[in-house]
C-alpha cells in the first residue's frame, strides 16, 4: 500500500510529502470547494480522495488512489446539483420531493457504469474498476491514464489542427469504441474535445460518461452540453428527431470538424435557423472526398437526414462504400429527400482502400455537393452545363468551386467499363456526367473499384448532364491474407482494409513476444498469404511487448504461440 502521506492530492504522484508539489504544482494546504467531499478522505478503506477535477448536473470528479491496485484513478461521485446536499460527514442527502428523481438518476448511474465496466478493453475507454453505494449516493471508479491532456487543450498546444493522415489511424480506435457503446445500448452524448483525452502514449481515450438526463436540455438534471458539438436533438427542438446513436455520430464529425478545420462547428440551435456551416475551399482540397462526404452525411440537422450509425460513418470517413446509393439523402434525378433507416445493428463492410490513392465512392462526388452545398460547404449546386453557372470574378470565402465547365455542343458516352470510378468522378473531361451505382458485385477479372457495365451505352448522343447507372466491382471474392507483420495495428488493419476485408470481420489478440518487433503484428490466422474470402473473419496477434528489460514473468516466443511467418 502507497504511504498516503507522500502523496500529491492533486496529482496522486509521490512528490515525498513536499507541501507545495514539485510536479504539478498543487497546494496541499488548499480545500476542495464547498460542497464537496475533503481531499484525503479514505472511502470503503480503499479509494483516496484527491483534488475535485469537475462538477455538472449529474455529480463530481475527483482525482483518486486505489490501494489496493496502487494506481492513480478518476472517482466519479453521483451528487445531482440541483437535488442533492451534503451533510458534514460526507454523506448525501435530498429532499422528500426529490426522492424519485434522485433514486431512480442513482439507479441509472450504477446500470450505465457497471455495463462499461464489463466491455472488452478497446483502448480507447477508460476502464471502470469499481462501481458502489456509499454514504447515500453512488461511485465509479476508473484507471486514470499516467499523464493526460483533453484534446481540446492539445490542439490549442500544437498549431490548432492536425492533418488527415494524423487523424485517421488517431480516432479510427475512438470510432470503435463508440460503437462498441452503441451495441452495448449506450449513448454518450457528450463527445466534444473536452471529453477526450490524448494520453501519453499517443492515443486518445474517451471519458465523460453519464446518465441520460445530463446531455440533453429537457431533464429534471442541469444539462450539460458542448455548444457545437452537441446534436440539435440534444436540445429538444422540434421535428428534429430523438436522442439515438445517430447523436453520437453528429458530435464525432463534428470534433473530427474541429481538428481538421480548427473552428468549432456553429452551435446546433444557430443552425436550425440559419445553417452556415461551411468548409473553406483551401482545406477541403486538401481532404479526401470521401471525408468531406462523411462528415456531410453526419452534420445533418434532422435525424433522418443524418448518417444513421458509427459503423456507417466509420465506412464513409476510411473511404469506404456506403451501402446504398440513398445514404446521401437524395437522388440526383428526382431532388426529393429520402428517409433514412434508423437501424443501430446493421453493420456496413468496408469494401474498398482506405488509402487516399484509391478511393472508392459509390455516391458521386457531384452528388455529395449538389445535396449538401448550400448547408455544409457553402456554395450553389454544382455545374453540369449550363452556361448561366460561369466562373464568378471572385471566391468568397468559405466558398467550396467545384466546377464551371459550359457545354453547348452534342457529346457522346464513352466507354466507361473498366475504368475505376474514383479516377472518373475526379477526372473534369467527365463533369458533365452523374452517376448512380446501382448494384455491386464480386469479379475475378475487373479491378475492385472499377466499372463492369453501364446503363447508357457508349456512343449514345447527349447535350448538358446525362445521368448514368453502372454496376461497380467489389474485386476477387476470395484475397490472399496480405503480409502484415512488424507492422503496427493501425498499419496492419489499413493494409486488410485495402485488401478488400470487412473493419468487422478483423480481430486483434494480444501476444507477448520478447524476441519480436515491440508492438507489432506478429502473425495472423488465417497465416499470410493464404487466400481466403473476403468476408471471413481474420485474426491478427498483436505484440504486447514494449522493448523495455523485464525482471522475469512469462516470456512467449514466436514457437510457442499461434503466430505464423
Amino acid at each position: 500500500m502507497q504511504n498516503a502521506d507522500r502523496l500529491c492530492l492533486g496529482c496522486m504522484n509521490d512528490n515525498g510529502g513536499e507541501a507545495v508539489c514539485p510536479i504539478c504544482g498543487y497546494d496541499s494546504s488548499k480545500k476542495n470547494p464547498a460542497g464537496t467531499l475533503k481531499a484525503g478522505l479514505l472511502i470503503e478503506e480503499r479509494f483516496l480522495i484527491g483534488k475535485a477535477l469537475e462538477a455538472n448536473g449529474e455529480g463530481i470528479s475527483y482525482i483518486g488512489w486505489d490501494n489496493y491496485h496502487n494506481c492513480i484513478v478518476y472517482i466519479r461521485e453521483y451528487f445531482p446539483l440541483k437535488i442533492a446536499s451534503r451533510k458534514k460527514d460526507g454523506s448525501v442527502v435530498y429532499k422528500e420531493e426529490n426522492a424519485y428523481a434522485f433514486n431512480e438518476s442513482l439507479l441509472e448511474f450504477m446500470e450505465l457504469n457497471r455495463k462499461v465496466a464489463s466491455l472488452e478493453d478497446t483502448g480507447a475507454l477508460l476502464p471502470v474498476v469499481a462501481v458502489f453505494e456509499h454514504g447515500g449516493t453512488a461511485y465509479a471508479v476508473s484507471k486514470a491514464p499516467s499523464s493526460s491532456i483533453t484534446l481540446r487543450d492539445f490542439l490549442l498546444r500544437n498549431g490548432g489542427t492536425l492533418s488527415f493522415e494524423q487523424v485517421r489511424p488517431l480516432f479510427l480506435p475512438l470510432f470503435t469504441t463508440v460503437s462498441m457503446l452503441h451495441s452495448a445500448g449506450i449513448v454518450h452524448g457528450g463527445i466534444s474535445p473536452e471529453t477526450i483525452l490524448v494520453c501519453r502514449d499517443g492515443k486518445l481515450r474517451l471519458t465523460g460518461l453519464s446518465i441520460k438526463a445530463l446531455r440533453k436540455t429537457d431533464s429534471s438534471l442541469e444539462a450539460q452540453l458542448f455548444h457545437g458539438f452537441a446534436a440539435p436533438e440534444q436540445y429538444g427542438l422540434e421535428g428534429v428527431g430523438e436522442i439515438g446513436g445517430w447523436t453520437d455520430v453528429y458530435a464525432i464529425a463534428a470534433t473530427v470538424f474541429r481538428v481538421l478545420i480548427g473552428t468549432n462547428p456553429p452551435e446546433a440551435t444557430t443552425r436550425i435557423e440559419s445553417d452556415n456551416m461551411s468548409v473553406p475551399a483551401k482545406i477541403a482540397q486538401q481532404l479526401p472526398k470521401s471525408v468531406l462526404m462523411a462528415l456531410a452525411n453526419a452534420l445533418q440537422v434532422h435525424c433522418d437526414d443524418r448518417t444513421a450509425d458509427m459503423e456507417i460513418f466509420k465506412s464513409e470517413f476510411l473511404q469506404g462504400v456506403p451501402a446504398t446509393t440513398s445514404a446521401a439523402g437524395k437522388t440526383a434525378k428526382s431532388g426529393k429527400k429520402t428517409k433514412k433507416k434508423l437501424s443501430k445493428g446493421n453493420k456496413y463492410a468496408i469494401i474498398a482502400s482506405v488509402a487516399t490513392a484509391c478511393v472508392f465512392l459509390v455516391v458521386s462526388l457531384i452528388l455529395i455537393f449538389t445535396l449538401f452545398g448550400d448547408s455544409f460547404f457553402g456554395t450553389s449546386s454544382i455545374s453540369t452545363g449550363n452556361s448561366e453557372n460561369s466562373a464568378p470574378d471572385e471566391q468568397k470565402p468559405g466558398e467550396l468551386v467545384t466546377s464551371y465547365v459550359s457545354v453547348d455542343k452534342t457529346q457522346t458516352v464513352p466507354d466507361f467499363t473498366r475504368l475505376v470510378l474514383a479516377d472518373i468522378l475526379s477526372d473534369k473531361q467527365y463533369e458533365n456526367f452523374k452517376f448512380i451505382v446501382d448494384s455491386k458485385k464480386y469479379d475475378d477479372k475487373i479491378p475492385r473499384g472499377a466499372i463492369i457495365s453501364q446503363s447508357v451505352e457508349k456512343g449514345t448522343p447527349f447535350k448538358e448532364t446525362l445521368e448514368i447507372a453502372v454496376a461497380v466491382s467489389l474485386g476477387p471474392q476470395e484475397v490472399a491474407i496480405p503480409n502484415v507483420k512488424n507492422m503496427s495495428e493501425d498499419e496492419a488493419i489499413i493494409m486488410l482494409l485495402k485488401a478488400g476485408f470487412s473493419y468487422n470481420n478483423i480481430e486483434i489478440i494480444d501476444r507477448f513476444d520478447q524476441s519480436a518487433k515491440p508492438l507489432s503484428i506478429i502473425g495472423t490466422e488465417p497465416e499470410i498469404g493464404k487466400k481466403t474470402n473476403v468476408d471471413s473473419k481474420i485474426t491478427m496477434y498483436i505484440n504486447t511487448y514494449t522493448g523495455e528489460d523485464l525482471a522475469g514473468g512469462e516470456v512467449y516466443s514466436s514457437d510457442s504461440t499461434t503466430t505464423n511467418q
